[in-house]
């Protein structure tokens, strides 16, 4: 388990918060070992919007709402597979709760780089979240 580095957060009214993560490489055809997201006080909410960049030409990103899950799940908040290059990303409508701990601001969350040429890089994960 490793945690995301925030690199910046930014409130954007009284009921939304803009998080930008940054996570280490994920090798050539590798799976992460699981990410912790530290929303801070946020324990529960929804996320509507995630973006991604990173070099990989193909990776799957799952976030959950609960510790030690894989695909599929029923803590899945939400799936962005298959995406490509820079600037992949996705409008969805992901409710959480923390289900290890309520009291807990924390998401899980796992990159699968399926790109047999390319590692990913760093990787760059905004979380739109309204709360």
């Amino acid at each position: 388990m490793s945690d995301a580095w925030l690199v910046d957060e930014k409130t954007r009214d009284n009921r939304s918060k803009i998080f930008i993560f940054s996570v280490a490489n994920v090798a050539i055809s590798d799976v992460s070992s699981e990410i912790v997201f530290n929303l801070k006080n946020i324990k529960s909410g929804t996320i509507s919007s995630c973006k991604i960049k990173c070099s990989s030409t193909d990776f799957d990103f799952d976030l959950f709402s609960k510790t030690g899950q894989t695909y599929p799940s029923p803590y899945q908040i939400f799936r962005i597979e298959e995406n490509n290059l820079e600037g992949s990303g996705a409008d969805i409508d992901g409710t959480f709760i923390n289900f290890d701990n309520p009291q807990e601001a924390k998401i899980y969350g796992v990159i699968t780089n399926n790109d047999g040429i390319n590692a990913t890089g760093v990787i760059y994960i905004t979380l739109e979240i309204y709360y």
